[in-house]
């Protein structure tokens, strides 16, 4: 699937929209984001975003969500972006709501991750993306999406029925 950058941005909006600013941060973001293409993906072969997914410490990382981001608070006014201090984890806040007709199909996958990990710490939900092949590439390396999902998450016991 190819990446659509208007499609992801109405993703992200709307898991921002879904789940409690304090909540949620970059770290459970981005495994939000890659849980969701991988339960798309684990049942028809391809994922909802078409993102690439980079290794790095605290696992997959989405590589366009920082520029989306970043569009979300500057141009669209969709979010709101705060941080109290320099060491304190960053918190969005939604202004408007995602546009979902670019992926009312796929809003049964994304719900379905929301609702498993929206309380879950995020170092938790990171722990889960640690599989075998995490731990067989070096931080930039890409995690493809169809690999990841054949894995099975059987390293991690992740109860999701997709």
């Amino acid at each position: 699937m190819k990446f659509d950058q208007y499609k992801f941005k109405q993703i992200v909006l709307y898991i921002i929209n879904k789940i409690n600013k304090k909540q949620l941060g970059n770290v459970k973001l981005n495994k939000i984001l890659w849980f969701a293409d991988l339960a798309k993906c684990d049942n028809t072969g391809y994922s909802i975003t078409g993102e690439k997914y980079i290794r790095q410490n605290y696992g997959p990382v989405a590589t366009h969500l920082p520029k989306v981001l970043e569009e979300l608070e500057k141009e669209d006014k969709a979010i709101t972006i705060e941080r109290e201090t320099p060491d304190t984890m960053i918190l969005y806040t939604p202004v408007k709501n995602a546009d979902i007709s670019t992926f009312k199909d796929d809003i049964i996958y994304i719900d379905e991750v929301i609702e498993k990990f929206k309380k879950m710490k995020s170092n938790k939900i990171s722990e889960l993306t640690h599989t075998k092949l995490w731990q067989s590439l070096n931080n930039g390396d890409e995690m493809p999406v169809e690999v990841a999902s054949s894995e099975k998450y059987v390293d991690n016991n992740i109860d999701i029925k997709w």
